[in-house]
């Protein structure tokens, strides 16, 4: 929240920090009262927050996925690590092994959504929602400035 409030999505009331302690405690104070919120509307069951953290750690991969398969695009010359089963096709490199363990695990959450899973539906909301409202505020940060 705070790296967010600094780049200018988010209030920059976020980035303030404690006078006495040096800490984000706005920051800190939603992320806290999110917490709070999921565990109420959950009722504590551990297995809707199974499936709901399940999705955003599927979500988290995909984006991971992404940024390396960009950061291959932009800097080819520095790889550190490979992933096996990389198709080469007019001179690009596609990484399949990276690519097939993302569609695996993300056709694990399709299943999810298409079999109902509540907690699944309300996360995959809940993100969607939150980076329409950080998108939305970056865009019009921008155009602003």
């Amino acid at each position: 929240l705070q790296r967010l409030s600094i780049e200018g999505a988010l209030s920059e009331q976020f980035a303030f920090l404690h006078t006495k302690f040096g800490t984000p405690s706005r920051a800190i104070d939603v992320a806290v009262a999110a917490t709070i919120l999921v565990m109420f509307v959950s009722g504590g069951r551990v297995g809707w927050l199974a499936h709901a953290y399940a999705i955003a750690i599927i979500a988290t991969l995909g984006l991971k996925t992404a940024a390396l398969v960009r950061l291959r695009r932009l800097r080819p010359a520095t790889k550190p690590f490979q992933a096996p089963l990389n198709l080469r096709l007019g001179g690009r490199d596609i990484p399949l092994g990276l690519l097939a363990s993302t569609l695996l695990v993300g056709a694990g959450a399709i299943a999810m959504i298409l079999f109902r899973d509540a907690p699944a539906i309300a996360t995959c909301a809940l993100m969607g929602s939150l980076l329409l409202l950080f998108t939305g505020r970056h865009e019009r940060a921008t155009r602003h400035a």
